[in-house]
């Protein structure tokens, strides 16, 4: 019996490997929360208390020992317009221990006036489940009226409306002859010739053949028009065209309720001299204009075989984080795509068989930026390499091929990692 645990002691000096899983496994049985206790999630925003039209930063972080985490679950928002702002990641490594945080970011826009409770976000890793704080919101009416037009202050804009035309919105895009997967910023407009006491509800188109991404801020301003002063709020969105041809972008539709006016006069609101007479208060449906765009296909001509429809202007950083390793030690390759254009849809990079090598994806993260109103930011690669002989290698180019919208041609990124000195393992 006692040779035979010896042998067995012999068998796992002679495989690490095994060794390890083992003692993991061993880990688990004992401590079968010990992971999922390494993840924390919090929430918070920018402010707590706000005026109706202004808006709130809500960011949830999800941080701890664990890479891989399924995206939270966001609450009952209903009592706001909610609008995803991006999202990033990062990777933080200490001698024996390496952390993860993702942070979510949210514009959320209160619907009307009162108290609101924002909720518990909720995140789920190996049947068990993480919440945030619930954040109380108040919302306060707001304190800047409309003023009445007051000519020479303001530049008159001839966008058709006339005096008694009390609200109107509109749509359009800067683009409407875009390539397949081009940026095409959507602005919306509403016009707010009265004050309201409750946000309006806004019903947006199906966006069919596009991949669409919220750009806050909104943006909130005066601007006169035919000699009357208007409140306009602005709204856009990043449509990505997936399909080449024509496309029609059907009508937004806002709808003002009964309960948003305050007082509603036949006359000029802000003439306090005027006959102000209360008219009955009846719900308010806006229709936006149609838009239709035409999509350019992607030119075949010069389409290098390794195009997989990555648009816009990109740069490739790639990286080993050591160079000179044992045999069956880990080596990661990391590659770093970043630019503007499509991030989350970007795809992945090819990577050459390796001779003496065991292969094994770590995945992709994304860090989003909506700056400007355009999207851009970075998508990171990650592999394992593991080496199964000594010897000196010299790892081969990786390469990523994307179309250049301001080339208006295709380009081919081309690295070299660089090279693994593997030494023979110091484990008998």
């Amino acid at each position: 019996m006692k040779n035979r645990f010896k042998k067995s002691l012999r068998n796992l000096k002679l495989n690490p490997v095994r060794l390890a899983i083992g003692s993991f496994i061993t880990l688990a049985l004992i401590c079968p929360h010990a992971i999922s206790q390494d993840i924390n999630i919090t929430a918070n925003v920018d402010r707590n208390i706000v005026e109706l039209g202004e808006t709130i930063n809500l960011s949830i972080s999800v941080s701890g020992s664990v890479r891989s985490v399924s995206k939270p679950s966001l609450p009952d928002l209903s009592d706001f317009d909610v609008y995803s702002s991006g999202t990033s990641s990062n990777i933080s490594i200490a001698p024996g221990a390496t952390s993860y945080q993702t942070d979510y970011s949210y514009v959320l826009v209160p619907r009307k006036v009162g108290t609101y409770v924002i909720g518990s976000a909720k995140v789920k890793y190996k049947g068990r489940e993480y919440s945030t704080q619930p954040i109380q919101i108040k919302v306060n009416p707001p304190t800047k009226r409309i003023s009445p037009s007051q000519p020479g202050r303001k530049q008159q804009h001839n966008i058709p409306a006339n005096e008694n035309q009390d609200f109107f919105i509109e749509q359009a895009v800067d683009n409407n002859q875009p390539y397949v997967g081009e940026q095409v910023t959507m602005v919306f407009r509403f016009y707010q010739g009265q004050n309201l006491y409750e946000q309006p509800s806004l019903e947006w188109p199906d966006y069919k053949g596009f991949w669409v991404e919220d750009l806050p801020p909104q943006k909130s301003y005066n601007k006169y028009i035919n000699g009357r002063n208007y409140r306009v709020i602005e709204i856009r969105k990043a449509l990505f065209p997936t399909v080449s041809g024509k496309i029609i972008i059907e009508p937004a539709v806002l709808t003002i309720p009964p309960d948003a006016f305050s007082f509603f006069f036949d006359s000029d609101p802000f003439n306090m001299f005027s006959n102000r007479r209360r008219r009955s208060h009846t719900q308010k449906v806006l229709r936006t204009n149609k838009i239709v765009l035409n999509i350019k296909p992607l030119p075949e001509e010069n389409k290098p075989a390794s195009f997989t429809g990555a648009v816009g202007k990109f740069n490739l950083k790639i990286s080993l984080d050591k160079d000179t390793v044992e045999v069956d030690q880990p080596v990661t390759l990391k590659a770093v795509l970043n630019g503007a254009g499509n991030i989350k849809k970007l795809p992945g990079i090819n990577i050459p068989k390796l001779e003496n090598f065991r292969l094994y994806d770590s995945g992709s993260n994304e860090n989003i930026s909506k700056n400007n109103y355009t999207v851009s930011g970075s998508k990171v690669f990650e592999w394992v390499l593991i080496p199964t002989a000594p010897g000196e290698y010299d790892l081969p180019e990786l390469s990523f091929s994307y179309f250049d919208l301001l080339k208006k041609k295709y380009k081919t990124l081309t690295k070299k990692p660089g090279s693994i000195y593997v030494k023979p393992s110091s484990i008998t």
